[in-house]
């Protein structure tokens, strides 16, 4: 039976992390569409940019995940950590307060992770 090693571990953390984040990205931005269903704080040409930077951000995060899963990790570990994550994505992010999430603050404050986030994985496919 093969052992895992330690980094093998904190690399498919950091990949379900990252997944998770873009899941999450993704479950707030669909929110902001259409337009009309946005709350009154985001209807402005500024929050269309923020909303705008947020899902480019997730999309970001999402392909540099994919890119450390598929350079650092093994395809079974990939799908298992990854499949959890997205599960785990929308039960734990409804637990965030709207409050939060609709005001661009909470819109850059998401941003700002899913960039740390990236900054993270991209330490990790550093040699």
């Amino acid at each position: 039976m093969p052992v895992i090693s330690a980094s093998t571990i904190w690399i498919s953390l950091a990949y379900g992390w990252a997944v998770f984040c873009a899941a999450g990205i993704a479950i707030q931005a669909s929110g902001y569409f259409p337009r009309r269903a946005r709350p009154r704080l985001l209807r402005g040409r500024v929050d269309e940019l923020l909303i705008l930077l947020l899902i480019l951000c997730g999309f970001a995060l999402l392909l540099l995940a994919f890119r450390t899963a598929f350079q650092l990790l093994s395809w079974p570990v990939a799908v298992i950590a990854g499949g959890l994550a997205i599960l785990a994505a929308p039960l734990l992010w409804q637990i965030l307060p709207r409050d939060l999430l609709d005001r661009r603050a909470g819109i850059v404050a998401v941003a700002a992770v899913a960039a740390g986030t990236a900054q993270g994985l991209a330490l990790l496919q550093r040699p």
